[in-house]
């Protein structure tokens, strides 16, 4: 990501069109402090990926990030992939294995290229299916 900081302001307009961008880089900066809170702009993206626009979403995910970002990224970039148990995923067939993160890797990738939606998750994706 040569521009993430930019691509943070694109996502946080959109996802946040009524709240100024600066009260919501605010609370996005509280992750990124702490010498160990590491992969800030990578972080910042999934607790905006996940706060689905929900400022309430938004710092239950930094506070989760602040504890362990492994938590919020794994649900941002995985999301299908952790609605699987461990086990289930160990008996599927490699190439089942790999659709499902091929999957994953597709859908964040749309998502950090949309212009207009709110969001794109793996729940919603699954359920624009049906």
């Amino acid at each position: 990501m040569h521009d993430a900081r930019g691509l943070i302001l694109k996502k946080v307009s959109q996802l946040f069109p009524r709240e100024s961008p600066e009260s919501i880089l605010a609370i996005l900066d509280l992750y990124g402090i702490g010498q160990w809170e590491t992969e800030k702009e990578r972080v910042q993206l999934g607790i905006l990926k996940l706060s689905e626009g929900s400022l309430e979403k938004l710092l239950h995910y930094v506070q989760t990030a602040k504890q362990d970002p492994r938590d919020v990224m794994a649900f941002a970039e995985y999301p299908n992939e952790m609605s699987v148990s461990a086990a289930e995923i160990s008996a599927m067939p490699l190439r089942q294995a790999k659709a499902l993160r091929k999957k994953d890797s597709d859908q964040l990738a749309a998502w950090l290229q949309d212009d207009d939606a709110k969001t794109s998750t793996g729940e919603q994706d699954a359920q624009s299916s049906n």
